[in-house]
């Protein structure tokens, strides 16, 4: 409610987050759409405005110091967020970040491969450096992770780059399907998606407008 942070975000309206809906950050370059991801995803601290959780757990801006750790462990337990490709240790193959990241208990494993299959990934670059694979590629694995993600909100800072058309449609498919069980917002500028969210958070001059059309059908 009423969230604001510097000159990038006033928030005036009441925005609730749930299961069952599929939302879209849109706007152009350097309007805030990141910065909106970041306080979603309890990165980034309000200036001012409220926050509740679970209809429970209710935070007013600025809060306390040391209120932080708690208030981000809230966002920890229930929001998986992908800003961009840092997510991999890029000195590090492709199968040693699959077996790290399992390793944190938060992702299912069976899911994970599925949907890696799905996206016709080749099992020849699960030995290759990271750093070395195409934008595409690293892509496919960051999105496995994220739909594999065991947390009830995910949040995606322009998930399709990189990606070939048939990709983009399968990652809308499978998305479509896993939000009857999740809340799921992401960030894009390809205006050929947009026809398929619930509503849109339109970022420009330094306010977020919530709206159920899309701006740019007419482009």
């Amino acid at each position: 409610r009423n969230i604001q942070k510097g000159n990038v975000i006033d928030y005036l309206n009441i925005l609730e987050i749930e299961c069952g809906k599929i939302i879209a950050v849109i706007g152009k370059n350097g309007k805030g759409k990141t910065t909106l991801l970041r306080i979603l995803s309890g990165n980034v601290l309000p200036d001012s405005g409220e926050i509740v959780i679970d209809e429970k757990v209710d935070y007013s801006f600025p809060i306390k110091f040391l209120s932080v750790p708690k208030y981000q462990r809230h966002f920890r337990n229930n929001v998986l967020y992908i800003e961009n490709q840092n997510v991999l240790y890029h000195n590090l193959t492709c199968l040693q970040n699959i077996n790290y990241f399992m390793s944190l208990g938060c992702f299912d494993k069976n899911t994970f491969w599925n949907i890696l299959e799905k996206l016709e990934f080749d099992i020849k670059y699960l030995d290759c450096i990271v750093k070395e694979l195409s934008l595409g590629t690293k892509q496919k694995i960051i999105l496995s992770f994220a739909i594999s993600s065991q947390k009830p909100i995910i949040i995606l800072d322009e998930p399709m780059i990189g990606l070939d058309i048939f990709s983009k449609n399968c990652v809308l498919n499978i998305l479509f399907e896993l939000k009857k069980s999740k809340a799921i917002i992401l960030s894009t500028n390809d205006v050929s998606l947009l026809k398929c969210f619930d509503f849109f958070l339109h970022c420009e001059e330094n306010e977020v407008k919530l709206i159920y059309d899309n701006p740019y059908d007419e482009i």
